[in-house]
């Protein structure tokens, strides 16, 4: 049972609220809902682009979306939906947990040996190593260093470079492509700091995508804010997609994040 709806002429008799005409003398059609099983996957963003922070000690893009890609994955599985977890961009990482494709793909009621924890272990642990934005140390010390030398810090140089642009189907998007399943939910976790989840968005439009994005860009050296101003053209362009995007910044917690993302699964208990 679905909902209940007035009665248009013709519709089948065995539709008809009987009880409800009985009471009311109202005539009122009895329509129903397939239901199905929630299959979703759970994608974690790990490429090098993704692995760095707003300052030093700061968690990095990737080590953040795997946090939120392991609460959602584990509250998906509570809640009884079908779920399967991968992860993008490891090069010869994690070799015992990946396949021939280099993604790691776990299915529901995996064995131990890959189990969510496991792969969530070594996800953790190649999403927090720095990438080039990180290498030259705090966002005060580039700064200082563009001040004194004229010089660009890595910040400014990818954000100059990350303009955009036409390009062909990339091969992280083809081997994500091939391994989902039909009529799947795709909840993708990236900082979004280049243009492959909008390129993943737009090979999604027939299905449901949500893209949970923590906010890395939020250091005030002049590359971080060129690339905090390409990251909201972004989150713009994937809801042009049909994506729906949860914007997670640094000052707000996961929880109320996911909630407004997914609101019938993080509900108040």
């Amino acid at each position: 049972f679905y909902a209940t709806r007035q009665y248009h002429t013709g519709d089948p008799m065995n539709r008809i609220d009987w009880h409800h005409v009985a009471k009311t003398g109202e005539f009122v059609t009895i329509q129903y809902r397939h239901e199905r099983a929630v299959r979703s996957v759970v994608v974690v963003d790990c490429r090098p682009c993704t692995r760095v922070s707003y300052e030093a000690g700061s968690p990095t893009g990737a080590a953040m979306a795997a946090y939120a890609g392991e609460r959602l994955f584990h509250s998906l599985e509570s809640a009884g939906a079908v779920t399967n977890l991968t992860a993008v961009g490891f090069d010869g990482e994690l070799e015992h947990l990946t396949d021939a494709d280099g993604l790691p793909w776990l299915h529901p009621g995996a064995d131990r040996e890959h189990s969510p924890s496991t792969l969530f272990r070594g996800i953790h642990e190649i999403a927090s190593h720095r990438g080039s934005a990180d290498e030259e140390g705090p966002v005060r010390q580039r700064q200082a260093k563009e001040h004194d030398t004229g010089q660009t810090d890595d910040w400014t140089a990818a954000a100059l470079a990350d303009g955009g642009g036409n390009r062909e189907r990339s091969e992280w998007t083809e081997k994500l492509l091939a391994r989902l399943p039909a009529e799947t939910q795709v909840i993708l976790c990236s900082p979004v700091l280049d243009d492959w989840p909008e390129e993943v968005a737009s090979e999604l439009t027939d299905r449901e995508c949500i893209v949970i994005s923590p906010d890395v860009t939020a250091g005030s050296s002049y590359g971080q804010r060129i690339r905090g101003i390409n990251r909201r053209r972004r989150l713009r362009r994937l809801q042009d997609y049909g994506a729906e995007t949860a914007n997670w910044r640094i000052d707000q917690s996961i929880e109320g994040t996911l909630k407004r993302a997914l609101p019938e699964l993080f509900t108040d208990r």
